[in-house]
């Protein structure tokens, strides 16, 4: 018999509970990652709620990135998402490969572009300007993780669409070919929701909560040389910030 049940005489809704419950049971590793959980009827049977009940608390975990359902077989236990600092400069491949995660790309799009009005006012450059645009999506373990869109002006334009980045880091052929380290960076971060085309790239559903980063790279103060726009799934990945 579990340790907590469903107080019928709460005003809080009886799937958030049991949502609740199962979250704790999850992170108290009563479960662990890729543990099947209960069946629908046996939680049904534990916690004495209707199936409706049931679906609905599962469906709020696996939007939380808490579990995954496999058709036919059940509902599963997630491994931890992802995180990232936001108090220091950071490049998405570098940090997660630092940490033994297998990062690889799969390239949309690699090729010399002229820049639109809205693009070159953004890297302060003139409109028309010469630019290398590349779209991938990136895989951790062989999974989706973020779709990004990058323009980079300057001298690594040529080198960057010679490239293999499906597994080089753009950063990486940047700092090559211009002989300067990347310095910093200015992000936007804002929840957005995953459409029809993104979920296709992403295999995920649509509708599920993403974030929408859009980042101006410098080597310095004056200018930025790249911009670039991602969306990472928010089910696999969390940023955090330690407050002091």
């Amino acid at each position: 018999m579990p340790a907590a049940q469903i107080d019928k005489e709460s005003f809080v809704p009886y799937y958030h509970q049991l949502k609740e419950i199962l979250s704790d049971q999850i992170r108290q590793g009563v479960y662990q990652p890729d543990e099947l959980l209960p069946s629908e009827n046996q939680l049904c049977e534990t916690y004495g709620v209707s199936r409706a009940t049931v679906r609905k608390a599962l469906g709020e975990l696996a939007l939380e990135g808490l579990v995954y359902t496999v058709k036919g077989k059940g509902t599963f236990v997630a491994k931890p998402k992802l995180e990232q600092s936001l108090f220091r400069f950071y490049a998405l491949g570098r940090d997660l490969r630092s940490r033994g995660l297998d990062l690889t790309s799969r390239i949309l799009k690699q090729s010399v572009v002229r820049l639109s009005k809205e693009v070159a006012q953004r890297l302060k450059v003139p409109e028309g300007e010469r630019a290398a645009e590349v779209r991938r999506v990136r895989l951790v373990d062989g999974a989706p993780l973020a779709v990004e869109t990058s323009y980079v002006v300057g001298e690594a334009v040529d080198e960057l669409v010679r490239a293999d980045l499906g597994v080089a880091s753009i950063y990486d052929v940047v700092e090559r070919a211009t002989g300067k380290v990347v310095a910093g960076a200015e992000e936007y971060l804002e929840p957005v929701i995953v459409d029809a085309y993104e979920a296709e790239l992403l295999h995920c559903d649509a509708g599920m909560p993403a974030f929408h980063i859009e980042r101006l790279a410098y080597f310095d103060e004056e200018r930025p040389f790249e911009l670039r726009t991602s969306l990472i799934r928010g089910d696999r990945f969390r940023f955090f910030v330690r407050l002091r």
